[in-house]
């Protein structure tokens, strides 16, 4: 019986992480530049960034500062490479890199601003311990002085525990629900 009732959790657990992510995609356009979510909810810790299209290396092939749809899809291997070396999630069992990543193109309400300049990042952790500490790595910033900085808040489902900072140069690591 046992055993049913924790298979029975692991599914609602995996739907409900499931349903977080579509949630989060659907509303991916509204994310604010330099900006980041973590939703923990059971095992699973959800992530959406906002990040600039120039912290990524080699994809803004004609250098305007945006991504054209060409862009976007021919460098889709590259820009997940880059994620996978630079947002890290680690704690006492290691270190992992974002899984399922998705990309989509930030675009402004108005056309004529912002289109294409902020690449939307949405992908998971698995964790080992829901209710751990853990460190949080994002070492990617773009070129102007605006995208030197990512604000992230970071919400854990199960105790509505939210904890809020800033990821620079020079803080790329930060520990997150430490001594909870």
């Amino acid at each position: 019986m046992f055993k049913y009732a924790c298979s029975y959790l692991s599914v609602f657990l995996l739907g409900a992480a499931l349903n977080t992510s579509v949630i989060f995609s659907s509303h991916a356009e509204m994310e604010v530049a330099q900006h980041g979510t973590i939703n923990v909810v059971g095992n699973v810790a959800i992530m959406m960034v906002s990040l600039p299209v120039s912290a990524f290396y080699g994809i803004d092939t004609d250098k305007d500062g945006k991504l054209s749809m060409m862009e976007f899809k021919s460098y889709q291997p590259t820009m997940k490479d880059q994620i996978k070396n630079a947002i890290i999630y680690s704690d006492e069992y290691g270190k992992q890199v974002l899984q399922g990543i998705k990309l989509k193109r930030a675009m402004a309400n108005d056309v004529s601003k912002n289109n294409g300049s902020q690449l939307i990042i949405t992908g998971r952790f698995s964790l080992k311990q829901a209710h751990s500490s853990f460190d949080i790595s994002i070492d990617m910033f773009g070129d102007k002085q605006n995208e030197k900085k990512v604000d992230m808040v970071i919400t854990r489902m199960s105790d509505n525990k939210t904890q809020s900072f800033s990821i620079t140069p020079e803080t790329i690591k930060h520990s997150v629900f430490s001594g909870t």
